[in-house]
């Protein structure tokens, strides 16, 4: 009797960090203790712990997707006022336009030297929050003339919800582990690896009578991923071939 192999390399992060935690799953329900392995069952539970960490991590970058998505949706509302406004002035009604021009004033000091969509994360947040502040302020009336009240409305929905975005993915950032996820899986493996050739060892020494049902449940887990592992293959095979 012999625990399986499995190639964990072959596995996603999401998976590898699934396999150990089942696998950690089925020691804890035969006892390390009655196992004789808890020293190596306490490296791997630690391992699997700074794994998780790390796969969280991973998780949360996306945040940084959705921080450059809603900066796009930003942009795009900054560029429609800005057209907006370009439209306005070319309006019949006299009030119109005159509110239209004073606005153009407001937006050019903002889009200069360098236009608004065009600064970096943080500098344009700050620009659009003083902006709002004159929109709705010393020329709210305009706005409304100009009817670009919803215009405005919405970039201040926007440009908060970046706002948002942007302390979010900086809380993250100064919770990342100082360790990487492909060292957390190395430390994870070695720690199983040694767990494996311990009850290996054990087999052989005490027989396996009483290791029989611990290794074959592990190795129906192994099995399970080990077929996972060969159809992701073999649909990699299949997409190439294609």
């Amino acid at each position: 009797m012999k625990i399986n192999s499995l190639n964990s390399q072959h596995l996603t992060h999401a998976l590898h960090l699934q396999f150990a935690s089942e696998a950690k799953g089925i020691i804890e329900k035969f006892n390390p203790s009655a196992l004789k392995i808890s020293p190596q069952y306490e490296i791997l539970r630690a391992s699997i712990e700074k794994e998780d960490l790390c796969y969280k991590i991973i998780r949360k970058s996306e945040l940084s997707e959705a921080k450059e998505d809603a900066d796009r949706i930003r942009d795009a509302v900054v560029i429609g006022i800005n057209d907006a406004v370009r439209t306005a002035l070319r309006h019949f009604d006299p009030a119109v336009s005159g509110a239209a021009k004073r606005l153009k004033i407001v937006l050019d000091t903002y889009n200069s030297p360098k236009s608004l969509t065009l600064l970096p994360y943080d500098a344009e947040t700050a620009a659009i929050v003083n902006l709002l502040q004159e929109f709705e302020g010393k020329y709210a009336a305009d706005i409304q003339v100009a009817g670009l009240t919803a215009w405005v409305s919405e970039l201040h929905e926007r440009n908060s919800e970046f706002e948002l975005l942007a302390k979010n993915y900086i809380e993250q950032q100064s919770a990342k582990p100082s360790f990487r996820m492909k060292d957390a899986r190395n430390e994870t493996d070695d720690a199983y690896k040694k767990i494996v050739l311990v009850v290996s060892a054990l087999t052989v020494m005490e027989g396996e009578t009483a290791y029989a049902p611990f290794v074959n449940e592990l190795n129906a887990l192994i099995k399970h991923y080990s077929d996972l592992i060969a159809q992701r293959l073999g649909r990699r095979k299949l997409k190439v071939k294609n």
